[in-house]
Formats: C-alpha cells, sequence, structure tokens
C-alpha cells in the first residue's frame, strides 16, 4: 500500500479551510484507499511537530521534511517573518517549490480566498498587502486558485486531490468516479441540527428552535446490558455490586455491531439518533463541532451517517408497491428497500447520488446505519418486516454498524430482529433534570443570565416540592413541556392527560391571535379528528399522512361559499355542481392544514406529508376524540380488531383514561367496567394469557390515574387482578410477552399479591457450605469462569438453621416499614446506622413498581428491615 502524505500550510485565520481540508483528505482515503490501494495521510505542525528548543519554524521544516503534496491557503493574514521568510507559510512554500523543482515532487496546490474582508489598522492593511503580493508572485508561475467560500474551497480542493490520485495510482484506467456526498451531508446537517420546543410564548416572536448540540443533555442506559459493556473496559473489572448505582452513558452501547435502543414514549431515542447524525455530517464536511456533538469521540475513518425514519421507510415500501414501480425490490424486507428509498430522496432534494453510489459506501463499512422508530410502522405485519430487513441489511454489509430505535410496546416475539443487543434509556434523576432545566433556560434566556437563573430556580423548586411532577419530568420530552407550562401558566399540572391538554391548548391559542384563523376550539375538534383518523387508517396507524389524504378526511367540516344557481339547476348540472362543492371543500381543508403547519406547529411538515410535531400529541388528541364519543360508540370502536390491547393503541388508551377522568368517574369506571366483562369470566390454563393481558391494561390505566388516587369502583377489579397468579408459573409464563407479566404483576401488587400475605417463609438447615467462586482451577470448588477476583478465595463457611423469605422483599413490603416509622424507631436499629438514613435510594421511582424487589437497601436498613419483621 503507498501512503500519500499531504502538508497544510497556512496563517491562522483560515483554520475553517483545514479543518475542510482535513475532512476531504478522509473522505478520499475512504473512496480511493481500497480501489487504488493507498493511505492519505494529512500533515499538520499542530498533530505532527512535537516540542524542542530553537526556532520554531525551523522545528516544524526539521519535522515535517518529507511529504508528496502540498497545500497552501491564505485569506487576510501573511503571517510574521521567520528570519527567511516573510512568513512561516512563504518559507514552507518555497522549501517545497525548490524540492518540486528539484526532484519534480511534491505536488504544490495554492488556494486565495476571495470572502469580503475591510482591514481596519495600519497593520492589517500591511498583512493584506503582503498576501496580494504574494498572490501575485505565485501568479506568474500559475499556481494559485480563488474561492469565495469554505464549501467552494473544499469542492476545489476534492476535485484536485481526485485528479491527482487518479493520474498517479489509477494505472489500470479504470476510471474511478468521485461522488461527492457532501449535498447529502448538508441536507442531512442542516435537517439534524435543530430543536424545536412547541408551546413556548415568549411574547417577542422569536423561534423556538435551539440548537441540537447546545440543548441535549447526555442520555444514559440502565439494566443488566449495562455489565455487558463495562466487561468489555481493558484493564477495568466490572463490579457487580456497583452497577445499580451507576448509568452508562447511551453512547458507549455504540460498541455494540447491532444494537436497539428502546425507550418510553420522549425518551430522547429520536433526539439521540439525531445528535449522532449532526456530529457526523459535521466530522464529513470538515465543520467546526460545538457542546454535546463534540463529546461524541468517533475512531477513524468516521462512519457516514444514514438516517432513516422506518414510519417514512414503510410508507415508501407501500406506496411503491402499489404503484408496481419497475424495478422495485421483489420482497418486503429485501435490504435493497434502504437503497431504493435513499436514491427516492436523492431526486427529491438534489443530492445527485445514486442507489450504487450509497451501496459502495455501505459495502466497503463506511456507513453507521441509523433507523428509527420500529414502533412507528403501522401495523404488526410491517413491523416484522421492518425487523427482518434490519436484520438482513448487516448480512448484505457485514462491515457496517447499525442502531434501531423503539418503544418497548413494539419490540415483542418476531419483531425483534435476532442477534441484536437490547439497551433501555434510563429515566432522568433529578440532577438530570435540573442539568437540562439549566440549558433549557439559558437557550430561551439568551440574552438575560439573570431571568435564566430565576426561571430556573423557581422551576428548579416545583420539581422538588412535587413527587408527582417529579414521575411526570423522567423524560426529556415530558421535561420540556412542563417548562413551557411553567412558562406559559405559571403551575404545573398533575397528571400527564393534563400536561398535554396544558401544552396543546397553549399552542391553539398562540395560533388563535393571528388574523383570519379559525378558533382554538374548532382548530382542535379538527385537529382530533385527524389524529383519530389516522389511527383508523386501513393500512394501520399512519405517522404520516399526504395532505390530501389528511384534506379529504376533514373536507366534510368544511362548508362551501358557492350557492347553486338558477341556471345551474335549470340545466340539470347538479352533479357537476356537487363535484365542485367537494372541491371547494377539499381546498379549504388542504389550505387549513398547511396553514396550521404555519400557525401552531401542532402538525409539521415533512417531505411534502404531514404529521404531528410529537406522536404524543397524535395519541392525546386521538384520546380526546374518543373521549368525546358516546359510551357505547367508544367501546364499539376500542374492542374492534382487539384496537384496544395493541402497541400502537396503547399510548391512546392510557392517555384516554386520564381524559375520561376529567370528564366524571363514571366516565373511567364505564371504560375499566368494559374492559373487565370482555376478560375471560372463568381463568383457565387456556385463558390466562388473555387474562393477563387484560389485568396488564387495567394496571397501565390505573398507575397513569396514580396522581389522582384513583381506584376502580367495580367490585371484580381485585378479583380479575388476582386472577393472573398463573404468570409466576414457570411453565406456562413464557407463553406470555414479558411487558404484560411485569405490568400484571404491578396490578397485581396493587390490590394485594397472595403469595406475599403472612409473610411466607422457607426453613433452611445448619451445615456447610463453600462460599465464593474461583476460574484458575476447573476442577476446583466454585469454579466459574467468570467470577471476579472478589469473590475469591473459595472457602469453607459453617451456617446455623435460619428462615428467609420465600421471595424477595418487595417495594409494597418495604413500605410497611416505612408507614409504620421503622426509620424513626431506634430499637430496629441494633446493628447501627439509625438516623442516617430517611428511605432507600430512588425511593419514589421504586414506589410506582410495588411488586418488584426493593433495591438500594444499605446493609444497616436491611438488618432493621430484618428485626422489624421479627428476624434477627
Amino acid at each position: 500500500m503507498s501512503k500519500v502524505r499531504i502538508f497544510l500550510s497556512s496563517p491562522n485565520d483560515v483554520e475553517s479551510e483545514r479543518d475542510k481540508a482535513n475532512a476531504v483528505i478522509a473522505q478520499l482515503h475512504r473512496i480511493f484507499g481500497d480501489a487504488l490501494n493507498i493511505s492519505l495521510e494529512a500533515l499538520d505542525w499542530k498533530t505532527h511537530v512535537t516540542p524542542n528548543m530553537g526556532e520554531p519554524q525551523e522545528i516544524i521544516n526539521q519535522q515535517i521534511d518529507d511529504y508528496d503534496i502540498f497545500i497552501g491557503i491564505m485569506w487576510k493574514k501573511f503571517g510574521t517573518p521567520t528570519g527567511k521568510a516573510e512568513s512561516g507559510t512563504e518559507e514552507e512554500f518555497n522549501i517545497a517549490y525548490k524540492n518540486w523543482k528539484k526532484y519534480g515532487r511534491p505536488r504544490i496546490l495554492f488556494y486565495f480566498s476571495q470572502a469580503s474582508y475591510t482591514p481596519k489598522t495600519t497593520e492589517e492593511i500591511k498583512q493584506w498587502g503582503k498576501v496580494l503580493e504574494f498572490k501575485e508572485k505565485l501568479q506568474k508561475k500559475g499556481l494559485p486558485c480563488e474561492y469565495s467560500t469554505v464549501e467552494e474551497f473544499g469542492d476545489l480542493l476534492r476535485e484536485h486531490l481526485a485528479k491527482i490520485l487518479l493520474e498517479w495510482f489509477d494505472k489500470e484506467g479504470e476510471k474511478l468516479v468521485i461522488k461527492n456526498f457532501n449535498p447529502y451531508l448538508s441536507y442531512l446537517e442542516k435537517d439534524t441540527k435543530y430543536i424545536d420546543i412547541r408551546g413556548l410564548i415568549t411574547g417577542e416572536g422569536k423561534a423556538y428552535s435551539y440548537e441540537i448540540s447546545e440543548l441535549y443533555i447526555p442520555l444514559k442506559m440502565s439494566g443488566g446490558s449495562i455489565a455487558e459493556f463495562d466487561r468489555g473496559k481493558q484493564g477495568k473489572e466490572f463490579d457487580p455490586h456497583s452497577m445499580m448505582d451507576r448509568k452508562a452513558l447511551l453512547q458507549e452501547a455504540l460498541r455494540r455491531k447491532k444494537l436497539i435502543i428502546k425507550g418510553k414514549p420522549g425518551a430522547g431515542k429520536t433526539t439521540f439518533l439525531r445528535l449522532l447524525a449532526y456530529s457526523l455530517s459535521l466530522l464529513w464536511l470538515g465543520e467546526e463541532r460545538k457542546g454535546e456533538a463534540k463529546k461524541l469521540i468517533w475512531e477513524e475513518p468516521v462512519p457516514l451517517p444514514i438516517l432513516v425514519k422506518l414510519g417514512m421507510l414503510s410508507e415508501h415500501i407501500r406506496v411503491t408497491k402499489e404503484n408496481k414501480e419497475p424495478g422495485r425490490p421483489k420482497s418486503d424486507d429485501s435490504p435493497e428497500w434502504l437503497l431504493h428509498f435513499l436514491a427516492h430522496q436523492s431526486k427529491e432534494f438534489n443530492w445527485e447520488l445514486t442507489a450504487d453510489d450509497f451501496r459502495k459506501e455501505l459495502k466497503d463499512g463506511n456507513c453507521l446505519i441509523l433507523l428509527d422508530g420500529l414502533d412507528e410502522t403501522p401495523d404488526p405485519v410491517t413491523r416484522k418486516n421492518i425487523s427482518s430487513f434490519a436484520e438482513k441489511l448487516l448480512n448484505v454489509y457485514s462491515k457496517c454498524r447499525i442502531v434501531l430505535t423503539s418503544r418497548p410496546a413494539a419490540l415483542q416475539g418476531e419483531d425483534v430482529p435476532p442477534d441484536f443487543g437490547i439497551v433501555e434509556i434510563a429515566d432522568l434523576d433529578e440532577p438530570e433534570m435540573l442539568a437540562f432545566l439549566d440549558k433549557w433556560c439559558k437557550a430561551v434566556y439568551a440574552e438575560n443570565p439573570e431571568k435564566a437563573e430565576q426561571f430556573r430556580d423557581d422551576l428548579g423548586r416545583a420539581l422538588r416540592s412535587r413527587a408527582e411532577i417529579r414521575r411526570m419530568a423522567r423524560t426529556p420530552v415530558m421535561l420540556t413541556a412542563l417548562a413551557v407550562v411553567q412558562w406559559n401558566e405559571m403551575t404545573l399540572p398533575e397528571q400527564r392527560a393534563e400536561l398535554y391538554e396544558s401544552i396543546i391548548g397553549w399552542l391553539l391559542k398562540s395560533r388563535e391571535q393571528k388574523p383570519g384563523r379559525l378558533t382554538s376550539d374548532r382548530c382542535r375538534r379538527l385537529l382530533q379528528k385527524l389524529a383519530l383518523a389516522m389511527f383508523l387508517h386501513p393500512d394501520g396507524r399512519q405517522r404520516q399522512v399526504g395532505f390530501a389524504w389528511a384534506a379529504e378526511i376533514l373536507a366534510d367540516e368544511f362548508e362551501d361559499d358557492k350557492k347553486q344557481s338558477k341556471q345551474e339547476r335549470a340545466e340539470n348540472l347538479a352533479d357537476e355542481f356537487e363535484d365542485k362543492k367537494k372541491q371547494l371543500k377539499l381546498e379549504k381543508a388542504e389550505n387549513f392544514l398547511r396553514q396550521e403547519v404555519v400557525d401552531s406547529g401542532i402538525i409539521v411538515e415533512r417531505g411534502n406529508r404531514l404529521e404531528f410535531w410529537h406522536l404524543s400529541f397524535q395519541e392525546y388528541l386521538a384520546a380526546c376524540e374518543v373521549g368525546g364519543m358516546l359510551e357505547e360508540n367508544q367501546k364499539k370502536l376500542l374492542f374492534a380488531k382487539d384496537r384496544i390491547y395493541s402497541s400502537e393503541w396503547h399510548e391512546l388508551v392510557l392517555l384516554l383514561g386520564g381524559v375520561l377522568y376529567k370528564q366524571g368517574k363514571d366516565k373511567i369506571n364505564f371504560l375499566i367496567d368494559a374492559i373487565i366483562e370482555q376478560a375471560p369470566q372463568d381463568v383457565s390454563h387456556e385463558s390466562l394469557p388473555e387474562t393477563a393481558k387484560t389485568v396488564a391494561l387495567l394496571g397501565g390505566i390505573v398507575n397513569d390515574l396514580a396522581p389522582f388516587d384513583f381506584e376502580p369502583a367495580n367490585p371484580s377489579y381485585e378479583k380479575i387482578v388476582r386472577s393472573v397468579m398463573g404468570i409466576f408459573d414457570k411453565k406456562r409464563f413464557r407463553e406470555i410477552p414479558v411487558e404484560i407479566r411485569i405490568e400484571a404483576a404491578d396490578a397485581l401488587a396493587r390490590v394485594g399479591d397472595p403469595r406475599l400475605e403472612n409473610d411466607p417463609m422457607v426453613y433452611i438447615p445448619g451445615g456447610v457450605f463453600w462460599m465464593g467462586a474461583q476460574k484458575r482451577d476447573r476442577n476446583g470448588s466454585n469454579f466459574d469462569p467468570d467470577a471476579y477476583s472478589r469473590e475469591s478465595p473459595v472457602h469453607q463457611v459453617e451456617l446455623s438453621p435460619f428462615l428467609i423469605s420465600k421471595y424477595p422483599i418487595t417495594v409494597c413490603q418495604f413500605k410497611k416499614f416505612i408507614d409504620e416509622d421503622g426509620y424513626q424507631r431506634k430499637e430496629f436499629w441494633e446493628a447501627g446506622g439509625f438516623g442516617k438514613y430517611k428511605s432507600p435510594k430512588n425511593w419514589e421511582e421504586q414506589l410506582e413498581h410495588p411488586s418488584r424487589p426493593v433495591v438500594y437497601v444499605s446493609w444497616y436498613e436491611a438488618a432493621a428491615y430484618a428485626k422489624w419483621a421479627g428476624g434477627t
């Protein structure tokens, strides 16, 4: 392999051009490296020169004296005299020119910026004059090129270097073509640069978009999967006892080649992928990264980001098949759909790239494939196809990495691609909430730091004062919504549905202030109808729809202004007149939709299609539409096709609970009664999965209404919840999805888990046993290849007989200890620690899952609990 060394020479006023040059060299290395068997290296005094005694320029000359291509860049500064020349750049050029004349190398390229500039001092005039004199000197040698912008410089340099490399190394005349990905990357960079904050009323007409790198807070992952990533750290043994006390940064999971990131609605899945795409686009374009984008560390070669919304991809597949386009992929899960989709976008956005251009980058392993929103595909069949598509992508492009995001509800059974590692985004803790609010306040009060600090403190106090608010604020979207509501109303709601009602109410009021607009109530009714229609789409729930389709849904809500004339009636043109009436209504509906995109921001336009700004907005408005129906119609709609139990409708149903509760307890109790009526009346071996599904749904609704201390009125509620004990049967539990088992168990804990009644204990006879683990002697006692050093040495221990709880102590059980003043009664704390603790760590979060084992309990707290429970 031949190495091509490229030296960059310039004064310090063209740093952007130097960054662009490095990006261009990296691009050409990826494009030509394997094809021409070459390696490109950019030489820079900042990275290739070590400190030494002597004249600075002499040190640079000594350490960088052998290279193949010299690139000089100048704008307004010439530099400082070195003793041998008027500047370091001039001296470096003189050396390169002398070597070229003597040896025919290096190849010399020199570029002068034509960007507008007005000198302000005599020294600046002098510097600029030297630049112009030097430029005239080079013009006599036929060397310099001119450019106006950094982008133009990059394009020129890319073209020139490509020609040189092909001239030197393309001996077989393959006529390799360099593909310019900059238009694609520029589009991606602009598309991912900002975070929109809907509902923010500043009174100053300011935009509600803020740079993602400034507003984003680092997300973390939770769960046992952290161990997998910790084990991989060289020189550091994973400590299982510390795992509960830490949350790994989500970006650590990117070490996995096949990764699924799951998170609840608004957890930040999409924003994380957008930050990745934004950061990588800047690196490829050679532009400066700031804030959080700069903190993402990438090893060379930096991958080309390919960000795909799976909702848009699935719609593209559907339309392509419907139109029977020639040359389309044969199967619904073919990896060719990715290239087909990218080629379609390239035509739409003028990237001037073909499917084969992307194919080459994928085959060479140069790409990071970011697939966003498995849950946004319209139906289970499509979701299964997309999962298979994701798996096949890496079978075909095995050198690439792939990241897939989804809500947990969509990751069940065959919807989960095999061999993918799965991590879950952790809830924000209080320090992370406050860190986010600090960034948020600084962004919206960028010109008034004192107001930013005051608002942050006010909102922080509101969060700390109410546990219900903190529970709602654990995802970035909900925390943002709370901040917006606090900004606009100076008060915060208690429950999720109330929060969405507040934020959407403000959005609608903001657009009502504009002249000629529909009232907020009228607009709301139209958007509710559209939201539910998108859920009821013939092809399954839709995240995006065309404007024409949406207008047709709303057309009948608009009256036409034209009345039939006598002449039209006389000429019997009724059918034609009706067609005109319909067309007028369609035009009014589409005009409303396009205006609403501009006005409130509840709906937005993406790629000539319409969608709700956040899926939660669509879900809440659809829930409001269902909530406005007659009760029997609600029942008919929800139970048709088992919609009420589907993952696509899960959030809608939970939000519907909040909507109905605000209408009156009888409304929400009617829904709960209907769910119980539809459940199997006699729980049997065969009906257990169906019953568990019902209990999981009931538990989710009741949990979502926890801020209101709501309890169902139906006397059968407790009975049906207790009837799912079979979910703990080790012979049966695998028949029921884990998410349903978890929700059913939580519901069971709220009514009282029969297993925990009378504190069941198990007698353990005394005796001798081997304690510890070791990995040195395969034939020795307690051999474990994954044993940790702290588990050695293995030794014998003798125990007296003892009683131990049959099940781990649950949150519900530990709560009784707290409620009975266990932390205030010194007699339980004989082992020590009295007064040191108030409750286990993250107690508020643990209370949401009373059936789960209590965690973050110190030895002293455990000993006090045991004493309270009658132990020793």
